[in-house]
């Protein structure tokens, strides 16, 4: 079995594999939410766990999209659901995540099954905890974003990451 986490996907993904090392082949890891994130990630996850205090602030968000839409580009492609699931994992990473700041301990017996795919500036994955896991397993740096997901392009880029080391696995 193979697994892929994106961002908090990643951290997801790792807590799979050791558990259950034993049915896990590979465990890819793009662009992997492991730890404290940058201050503008730590203050976007701050802002986006008051507003889901306040009951009505997400339906307030959905009525502002078109606002939000110029200033990121990116939100056209999320829908209303996708968006509300957002909050709701953003409040869960504001809890848990983003406040740890020990070391990423990987055990020796995973280490051949991880993979990660990363990009230089990245609010999620800085190049801090990059630098720390590059010293136990490989890391691929890619040019693309952390939300490769809306370019195509980018897609694209990150697939032929992911086939290349799947299928060299294979051979």
């Amino acid at each position: 079995m193979t697994i892929i986490g994106h961002s908090l996907g990643g951290w997801m993904a790792l807590r799979l594999l050791e558990k259950h090392n034993a049915i896990i082949e590979n465990c890819l890891l793009l662009y992997p939410f492991l730890r404290r994130p940058s201050l503008k990630g730590r203050t976007i996850l701050r802002l986006l766990y008051h507003f889901r205090q306040i009951s009505s602030m997400e339906n307030r968000l959905l009525k502002k999209r078109g606002v939000l839409e110029k200033v990121f580009k990116d939100l056209k492609h999320v829908t209303d659901q996708e968006l509300r699931g957002s909050l709701i994992l953003a409040h869960q990473e504001h809890q848990t995540i983003s406040r740890y700041k020990g070391p990423i301990n990987i055990e020796k017996s995973l280490r051949g099954k991880l993979h990660v795919i990363y990009c230089d500036r990245d609010t999620w994955c800085p190049s801090r905890t990059v630098n720390e896991i590059k010293q136990s397993i490989f890391c691929e740096k890619t040019n693309t974003t952390h939300g490769f997901i809306t370019s195509a392009e980018e897609r694209k880029v990150v697939l032929k990451a992911l086939n290349k080391k799947l299928f060299q696995n294979r051979l």
